[in-house]
């Protein structure tokens, strides 16, 4: 049965409106265009472009936008390889989360495996003849956050370089380029952060920090590094997924679909205004477009404490208040399943079966976010928990002690 007139006549408007909305809102974007109205397109000619203005116009927005990223953000990067003194000894596929096959580190180099310390002596073995050569130990991505005329301070994972004699760090890709030698600042082995520190003759551009919580999912970024060792490099996606918990791994990550390969990890994250989001960190080889960064309001909120974090696995104090962890069925919300005795929720009279809403204020959703919550608490603070028991709220104040293995908070 052919449809009523005026629904066709309803439908067609309705594709225009929809046609020059569109068109109005990719012009507005156009950096090129000075103006936030749609322009009058002329009558198209036999000979004209089968792609429309319009449609160069928007495409040409996205290009632009991207190619100031990377004008503006590759000057921050480094490409950074570690040497070990060492002979390295093939023993499998490295993988971020033991027991989880497939979460690979993408900063590691073939043969060493990444067991839970992120890169250590696992996997290594010295030479048999008693000589030790220097060695390729990883490839990875570093990028500037602070700078003066002799002084430059970069972000990088400590996968890439925990464990190594030597880091050598390159901005440029020139023949000929010694680089520069780099010292570890700082590093916390649980968040995979470290901070190392270079002499250059001259100034080097430092990379904003932006604001991770403000991110959507949907969001377009880039990410850049040095994947596979072919030098500074850029990708493209959106932001999939936020606060992903992934298995063995500290905090809440990021999920992204713009390709990270080897090499990648350590690198900057980025959104279209050019500040870091995130840092590049790990992905699931099992399938494609699946990567994860470390949010970078994580980063910053440890930044003060990783400057004093020195020495090979050396970690930042977090936060333990003695309680094991299970989700309510119904709401996903934390419910205390066992209270350790002589811990600090004990102390402060938590009970089995009490289910947190809030952690100084905040609202928690998950155990997940919970814990992180209390890791990020310093040993010997206040901690203020908000409570249900048996339907009434309670509120209880904690003084967490340092953790000294990993749990549930």
């Amino acid at each position: 049965m052919r449809p009523p007139l005026s629904k066709l006549y309803w439908f067609a408007w309705s594709a225009a409106g929809v046609l020059a909305v569109s068109n109005l809102a990719w012009d507005h974007l156009d950096p090129r265009s000075g103006r936030s109205s749609a322009r009058a397109e002329s009558p198209a000619s036999p000979g004209d472009s089968a792609v429309s203005s319009n449609a160069l116009n928007s495409a040409g927005a996205l290009e632009n936008i991207y190619i100031n990223v990377s004008d503006q953000l590759m000057p921050t990067v480094a490409n950074i390889s570690s040497t070990r003194h060492t002979r390295p000894v093939f023993r499998g596929r490295g993988q971020l989360f033991p027991g989880w096959p497939g979460f690979d580190l993408p900063g590691m180099g073939p043969g060493f495996g990444a067991s839970p310390g992120f890169g250590d002596s696992d996997g290594l073995d010295s030479d048999p003849d008693g000589t030790q050569p220097q060695q390729p130990f990883s490839l990875g991505t570093g990028f500037v956050i602070e700078s003066t005329d002799d002084r430059a301070v970069l972000l990088t994972n400590r996968h890439v370089i925990a464990g190594a004699d030597e880091i050598q760090v390159k901005f440029s890709e020139a023949k000929g380029d010694p680089g520069l030698k780099a010292t570890v600042i700082g590093q916390d082995e649980e968040l995979d952060v470290a901070l190392l520190e270079v002499h250059p003759s001259t100034r080097i551009k430092s990379a904003p920090l932006g604001d991770s919580d403000r991110l959507k999912v949907g969001e377009w970024i880039a990410a850049l590094g040095n994947p596979f060792g072919h030098g500074h490099s850029m990708s493209h996606g959106i932001v999939s997924a936020k606060a992903r918990a992934l298995p063995g791994a500290y905090g809440q990550f990021l999920q992204v679909d713009a390709p990270i390969n080897p090499g990648n990890s350590g690198g900057p994250l980025v959104n279209l205004r050019g500040e870091v989001v995130g840092i590049n960190n790990a992905i699931d080889a099992r399938g494609t477009g699946i990567g994860f960064a470390i949010p970078i309001n994580a980063v910053k909120a440890l930044l003060p404490e990783l400057r004093l974090a020195k020495g090979p696995g050396k970690s930042i104090p977090r936060g333990f208040i003695g309680l094991q962890l299970m989700p309510d069925a119904a709401t996903g919300l934390p419910v205390v399943a066992r209270v350790l005795p002589g811990q600090a929720a004990a102390r402060a009279g938590v009970q089995p079966y009490d289910i947190v809403k809030q952690v100084n204020g905040r609202d928690v959703q998950s155990t997940e976010e919970f814990t992180h919550l209390v890791r990020r608490t310093a040993p010997g603070s206040s901690l203020r928990l908000q409570i249900l028991r048996g339907g009434k709220p309670t509120e209880l104040t904690l003084k967490p002690t340092e953790l000294a293995a990993r749990g549930s908070g």
